[in-house]
């Protein structure tokens, strides 16, 4: 029976390590807005930062992010400088936002 009992809790304890810490899951999503042809940089679900240029103020973009506190980024630059915008919601609720006259804005935020 301590035989049974102590497999038991080694089995128990290996399942309790190898879960994974990081399961919460986030979505995340990037819209933009402005009037002429745009470039943009954002963070993708991997954490690597891509670039997409000559993009409409349609573009936008949503991916699921583990929940390990990581930053997310998204840069708009008007290749005329003409007025910018850009929003990042996570979960569904305003996480970052902001606009601007001078043709670029950069939004950063981090997961919860």
């Amino acid at each position: 029976m301590r035989k049974l009992f102590f497999a038991a809790v080694i089995i128990f304890g290996f399942l309790i390590c190898s879960c994974n810490k990081y399961e919460v899951r986030h979505t995340v999503q990037y819209f933009i807005s402005g009037e002429s042809i745009l470039n943009v940089s954002y963070t993708d679900s991997n954490g690597e930062l891509l670039f997409e240029n000559n993009v409409s103020s349609t573009w936008k973009y949503a991916f699921n992010a583990p929940g390990d506190k990581r930053f997310v980024k998204l840069t708009v630059n008007s290749i005329d400088g003409g007025a910018v915008g850009g929003y990042i919601l996570v979960d569904g609720e305003e996480a970052a936002i902001s606009n601007s006259n001078t043709g670029s804005v950069t939004m950063t935020t981090r997961l919860p």
